[in-house]
């Protein structure tokens, strides 16, 4: 029986399956990776949400059939100008762009149901105790969810 070490071991996979867990639940898929200087790096879709639980914990565990790793992970990018910008700093430029957003006026997220003057209008409706709650719900045009969010 031959024995190789494991430097060699981990050196000679072209492909491992790359493990993370954070807002995007647990993910676990096949990547490629390179061994280079005692160091492994996967090759990570940009598109994948592997990115995105990598910015709230770096934490990792790379598997094969013969070996397992756990490790954190530092990001690099290649054309996206990510070169060598660990996880923090992408959430830190991230949240600074919401805030520049949010600065010109625009908001993120589902737009609400009702505008202001629309929860007005409901809630003179269901302060008058002769409307019932079903004119209210068609004159309105609303589920009775929303109706009970804003009343």
């Amino acid at each position: 029986m031959r024995h190789i070490s494991l430097p060699k071991l981990i050196a000679t996979t072209s492909h491992c399956t790359l493990s993370t867990m954070g807002p995007a639940g647990v993910q676990a898929s096949i990547v490629a990776c390179i061994v280079r200087d005692d160091c492994v790096y996967a090759l990570v879709p940009s598109t994948g949400d592997h990115l995105f639980n990598l910015e709230y914990d770096t934490e990792l565990v790379l598997t094969t059939a013969l070996w397992q790793l756990r490790g954190a992970a530092l990001v690099i990018g290649g054309a996206d100008g990510l070169h060598g910008t660990a996880p923090h700093d992408v959430s830190t430029r991230t949240k600074a762009g919401l805030a520049a957003a949010r600065a010109r006026g625009k908001y993120g997220g589902r737009p609400r149901v009702l505008v202001p003057k629309m929860i007005a209008q409901l809630q003179a409706l269901a302060g008058d105790r002769t409307n019932t709650i079903a004119d209210i719900l068609d004159t309105l045009k609303i589920s009775r969810t929303t109706y009970y969010r804003y009343r």
